[in-house]
């Protein structure tokens, strides 16, 4: 592994926690009444099976001119199997591919694609559909696909920079000084949001309810301004009552 590779992978991991956020939204479900009742069970995966997810997260600069594709690699100089081989052989069910936010603090645009039908669409498609492209360092080639191009059922969902990380982002440490519980109730709400999501709990619920038992707006906060100890408690609570932490 070379040290590049690792410095790609150790930038795109801090993408890990959001991806996992967005991910949640689609691989749980609410569970039928009778398992509610009967087995005590409120979310239940989609599929129990492994599900193996490639993801790609590239730089803020690229979105305005490539924000309409997607890329995998397909070729190295050293001859080692790269991405595209690896997927028409069968490995990976979905792919996550995003754009970082101009802070690269989380995504401003994302895309989930159906591995499955990209694979038949590449072998019915004579492998002629992609733009063959090189990297600028010459590490390896790979193709540009359109999502203009690809079947509209190879995208499972997309989505822009969301309530996940808007919130996150805004309670981020401001210019001003903040006291010490400022700053253990900032995390605390971080974490719980991210929770909150990733079990399935839809955003515009989590926004809706902050707002009525919190009496925060979301979408109205700004990054100037750091949140009060009083409101980051209340937020706390509705958050943990969402859980199910009463």
């Amino acid at each position: 592994m070379t040290v590049a590779w690792k410095t790609d992978k150790a930038w795109s991991d801090r993408f890990i926690p959001t991806i996992q956020a967005v991910l949640g939204q689609f691989l749980f479900c609410p569970a039928p009444d009778v398992e509610d009742a009967e087995r005590n069970t409120d979310l239940m995966v989609f599929n129990a099976e492994n599900k193996r997810i490639a993801c790609r997260i590239r730089t803020h600069d690229y979105l305005a001119r490539f924000g309409d594709e997607f890329t995998i690699r397909c070729a190295r100089p050293s001859g080692n199997k790269t991405e595209l081989a690896k997927i028409i052989e069968g490995w990976g069910d979905y792919i996550f591919y995003g754009f970082s936010d101009a802070e690269q603090r989380g995504l401003a645009k994302w895309t989930l694609g159906d591995l499955d039908v990209f694979r038949l669409w590449w072998q019915q498609s004579e492998k002629t559909t992609g733009t063959l492209k090189r990297n600028r360092d010459g590490s390896s080639d790979f193709q540009a696909f359109k999502l203009s191009v690809v079947p509209s059922v190879f995208v499972v969902a997309s989505g822009e920079a969301t309530y996940v990380q808007s919130l996150l982002e805004r309670i981020e440490p401001p210019t001003r000084i903040i006291t010490p519980r400022q700053e253990r109730g900032r995390e605390d709400v971080r974490d719980l949001w991210r929770r909150a999501i990733e079990v399935g709990i839809p955003e515009q619920q989590l926004v809706d309810a902050i707002g009525r038992h919190a009496c925060v707006d979301v979408r109205s906060l700004t990054p100037e301004e750091p949140l009060m100890e009083i409101e980051l408690t209340a937020m706390a609570s509705t958050l943990r009552y969402l859980l199910g932490e009463r």
